[in-house]
Formats: structure tokens, sequence, C-alpha cells
């Protein structure tokens, strides 16, 4: 039995009773004396597993009744090299999680994976993510909210408003950190507003944790507010846009998703056409602006206008 399955088995054994005498302890873990001192030794040098002996009662607990929440060892040593992968690819992203934060966590992790500490470490530097169109965030903003959100407290703020630069005070109580398309944003309540509110991170100038307590609110209403928050299927559907993409650009488009409801299908001269529900086109023009002259919209009439009259402008720019 690997190390691994010992600490799984022996957490699994104070999970079903809270104090375990030593001869429980080697009947559960189905090994001898002086395996389960030496498991017990690592389990609280190496894994940070709180278990004591009591001498009076001649049982191990965890110390001083503690509730434990369970530890990464529950996870198998692939599970681990999963989330290996994913800290090494947010150590990518500009301005993200602070590197000081992310080792700590990335050490423990790697005492856990059972491989050739030297493959690991090849396998991590092969694995590289290439942010694009990102706006530049202070590790300390995103730091300071963090600690916001963990603690469930308010936050007071300036924030820069981007379309009409206007700076404003405000108070909010932080609900949820957002990457979304390379940048950040935060979900929070505003007191200001009396009202779910969204905020670019980088547009927070100043920001001061306050001591009173974050407003909650209700499960059901966060999940509403996220649903119709983001990305081109944000909110209520209002129309329907229908795309057709040149046989050129047709098996890139064909393997991504623009919308979770989206239909598809190959016409028989190759051009790819797909069609979804949308809510709001600004974020949708710019997607389709970018293939250029290897898309056009089929419909609705409305945006298909819009797309021709910002390609006219565009065509006339280079005619000056």
């Amino acid at each position: 039995m690997n190390e691994v399955s010992k600490m799984n088995m022996l957490l699994q054994a104070f999970v079903e009773k809270k104090k375990l005498t030593p001869s429980e302890l080697r009947k559960k873990l189905e090994c001898g004396r002086h395996t389960i001192y030496r498991t017990l030794v690592r389990a609280k040098s190496e894994y940070g597993i709180p278990i004591e002996y009591d001498p009076v009662e001649k049982v191990y607990r965890f110390e001083d009744d503690q509730k434990y929440s369970l530890p990464l060892i529950w996870f198998t040593p692939k599970d681990v090299m999963v989330l290996l992968t994913l800290l090494e690819a947010f150590r990518e992203l500009p301005f993200g999680i602070v590197d000081s934060e992310i080792t700590p966590f990335k050490e423990r992790l790697e005492k856990i994976v059972n491989t050739n500490p030297s493959s690991l470490n090849l396998l991590l530097k092969s694995i590289r993510i290439l942010p694009t169109h990102f706006r530049r965030t202070p590790k300390e903003a995103l730091s300071t909210l963090c600690t916001a959100i963990s603690s469930g407290k308010k936050v007071k703020m300036k924030y820069k408003d981007r379309q009409n630069e206007n700076v404003t005070e405000r108070v909010v109580s932080p609900l949820q950190l957002v990457r979304y398309r390379d940048n950040w944003y935060l979900d929070a309540y505003c007191h200001r507003n009396d009202d779910l509110r969204i905020f670019s991170v980088d547009r927070i100038q100043e920001m001061e944790i306050l001591k009173t307590k974050a407003k909650k609110v209700g499960k059901k209403v966060l999940q509403e507010f996220y649903r119709t928050s983001y990305g081109i299927f944000a909110g209520k559907p209002k129309n329907k846009v229908v795309l057709k993409f040149s046989p050129q650009i047709s098996k890139w488009v064909a393997s991504e998703e623009w919308h979770p409801e989206q239909k598809s299908s190959f016409d028989k001269n190759g051009f790819y056409i797909l069609e979804f529900p949308y809510s709001d086109e600004r974020e949708l023009t710019l997607d389709i602006l970018r293939y250029g002259d290897d898309v056009e919209v089929k419909s609705p009439p409305s945006l298909r206008d819009k797309i021709k009259e910002k390609l006219k402008k565009a065509y006339q720019q280079y005619q000056r």
C-alpha cells in the first residue's frame, strides 16, 4: 500500500469515528504497530494532519477536537497532477495569482505526487497559456479582494467608469471574482446603488477593507445574476443570429462553441451555418467583425445592417 492510500484510510477512519485506540487504527489500516506509529508521525509532520495522542483516554484524535477539513491527500496522484498543471497555467496569466501564494500550495501538492520530480518539472515547463487582449490589473487589487471575500467584509473603493471617466466612491460587498476573456471582474453588491453590479478590477483605483460584515445575497439571486451577466448569451435572449462562414474558415469555427444552445450545419458547398439566440449585440458584433470577409450575417436584418455599416466605415478609412 502506498503512502497516499495510507493517509486516505487514516482520514477515513477518523471521519467514521472521532477517537481511535492504537489497536483500532491497526485494524482499520490493516498493518502492524510500528507501521501505525510511522504513519501517524508522517501524517502530522509532512501532511499537516493535526492528530494527537490522549494518554488519559489512550486514544488518538484531532487536536483540540477541531473540525479538520479534508486535506489534499484525498486526491489521487493523477488528480494532483491535474491540479499542479492548472496552477502552472494560472502562473502564466498576467497579473493573476501572486506567485508567493501559489508556491506553498504547490509544494504540498508535489509531496502527494508519486512520480519522478524531474519528470514533473519537465511536464510543467512544457505547458504554457498565452493570454491576449488583457487589461493590466495590479496584483494588490486581486489580493485585497480575495482577502475581503474570504473574510466576509465590505470594501470601500474608488471606481473610474470606463465610458465617461467619472470617478465615484462607493461601498460594496464583494461576492465573486470572475476571469472572463483574460480579464478580471468583481461581482458585488453595491450599497450605493442598492443592487448587484459588475466592476472591472483594473478600473478600481483605491480600496480599503472595512470592519463591517458584507451583505449576504441569496444563492438563487446570485445564480440568476451570474447567468445573465457575461457573454453573448447573457440575459434573456432578444433575437437569433444566423451566420454563414466560408469553407476556408468553416472547419476552424466548427470546433468553437459560441453559445450553449447553438445549432450548426454544413451546406452542400461547404459553408458552415451557425445560429443561436443572443441578448446584447455589442460583444457579438466584435466577434463577427474579427472574421472579416469569411463570415456573412444572414439574419437578423438589424444586425446585418450594423455589420455592413461598420465594414463600410472601415473601408472608407482606407480611402483617405
